[in-house]
């Protein structure tokens, strides 16, 4: 993944976090919430840029399918069973691509602390030849003063690299 599409998904969760701290602050306030309640907000104001920037994709929420077979992980720590459902997604419907999906960006988010399990999920995703995604990220909503994310992509070399992105000048005000 070269510079320039890094800076086009940076560019995307910053539209998305700025609309949250501006729009959704109440949901980043009640701390019993649900992460979904959050992350649902989040793929909205993704899906909105993508609308603007970028038509082609889709932003879908724990979409568990891969056509018509359940989306699988197998081995990964989340869950024995490999059956996984990502908290966002952003990609094509196969009905708009020939039978094919085109998988870009796999999310998952916390409202506690970092995942291990997720960083596994993500990156799994990247590596696997059935998915392909070009892009992970884990989101920490715990720690929305500042906003802190971490994208996983491969290099050229096909390695996982990850990028840290804090937004300290983004503060929800709370």
């Amino acid at each position: 993944m070269d510079e320039k599409e890094i800076k086009k998904v940076e560019n995307i969760l910053t539209y998305a976090f700025k609309n949250i701290c501006e729009n959704d602050k109440e949901l980043l306030q009640d701390r019993t919430l649900y992460e979904d309640c959050i992350s649902y907000r989040l793929a909205y104001y993704i899906e909105k840029y993508l609308e603007f920037y970028d038509e082609k994709y889709h932003v879908d929420m724990q979409f568990n399918r891969n056509g018509e077979n359940k989306k699988k992980l197998p081995e990964n720590i989340k869950n024995d069973s490999g059956v996984i459902r990502p908290d966002i997604i952003v990609h094509t419907r196969m009905k708009e691509l020939r039978n094919k999906y085109k998988n870009y960006i796999v999310i998952e988010a916390k409202k506690s602390e970092d995942s291990k399990e997720d960083k596994d999920v993500v990156t799994r995703f990247i590596k696997s030849k059935e998915y392909e995604y070009k892009v992970g990220v884990t989101i920490n909503y715990n720690k929305f003063n500042p906003i802190k994310a971490t994208l996983y992509y491969k290099n050229s070399n096909d390695e996982i690299k990850q990028k840290y992105l804090e937004y300290p000048d983004m503060q929800a005000k709370i």
